[in-house]
């Protein structure tokens, strides 16, 4: 059994299986908040050849089911079906419309003049190691290095605390301190690392839109959006 979308794809049907899954093996994705439960009513689909079992209607009118829209989670093909795939149906993975859009975020912004002052900041320090004459703690080395580049006063979680002082001797106390803050708010240091290679620094920025919502992976030490993932509101 085939499953034909009005795209032109063609997905193999296994016996039994619901056209929800049959999509989602073959990298369709609909929006499904309920797993597929059939709760949510969000996956929509509408049949436009083949016949189908349907297990539940959910919220669908019977003007819905009368044009042949059914509940993908909830209906079974029982041969060869035609499907169209609603927009607001769709769950957009990866999208890369903005990116295009934009190409670099950061020199667009840069293109109007806009000064950049991001609530994420990473600075470098090079620590002074422990002596005999110069025995203050950990901490105490830390927040006297950065009082010397101005930030003082800066809070520190408990859980990053934990990893201090092995992250301080790993790195052969060169690191990189990643922290937040503004002009209202204290600063508060969120990531103690090396500081080589810093890389794996990455933070998530969420647009909820009245149509849309995007999440944006952002790469922290750099500004770089990784890559938008969107759907529907």
């Amino acid at each position: 059994m085939e499953l034909r979308l009005t795209s032109d794809e063609v997905i193999q049907l296994k016996e039994g299986e619901d056209i929800y899954s049959a999509l989602k093996r073959a990298g369709v994705y609909l929006v499904a908040p309920c797993g597929g439960k059939g709760t949510c009513g969000k996956c929509r689909v509408t049949v436009l050849e083949g016949a189908y079992e349907e297990l539940s209607y959910g919220r669908l009118t019977a003007r819905e089911r009368e044009a042949g829209t059914v509940l993908a989670c909830q209906a079974i093909p029982k041969g060869d079906l035609l499907i169209d795939i609603p927009k607001e149906s769709k769950l957009v993975v990866g999208d890369k419309i903005a990116i295009s859009r934009t190409k670099d975020l950061l020199e667009y912004l840069r293109s109007y003049g806009v000064e950049m002052s991001p609530m994420a900041k990473m600075i470098c320090l090079d620590l002074p190691e422990p002596s005999i004459s110069d025995n203050i703690s950990d901490l105490e080395r830390l927040r006297r290095a950065l009082d010397e580049k101005g930030l003082r006063d800066m809070r520190f979680s408990r859980g990053l605390m934990t990893h201090l002082s092995r992250t301080l001797r790993h790195s052969g106390w060169k690191i990189s301190l990643t922290y937040i803050g503004g002009d209202h708010l204290p600063d508060e240091a969120i990531f103690v690392g090396p500081a080589e290679g810093v890389k794996g620094i990455y933070g998530i920025a969420v647009d909820i839109g009245t149509t849309t919502v995007v999440v944006y992976l952002v790469n922290l030490a750099t500004g770089e959006i990784v890559d938008i993932g969107s759907t529907y509101n």
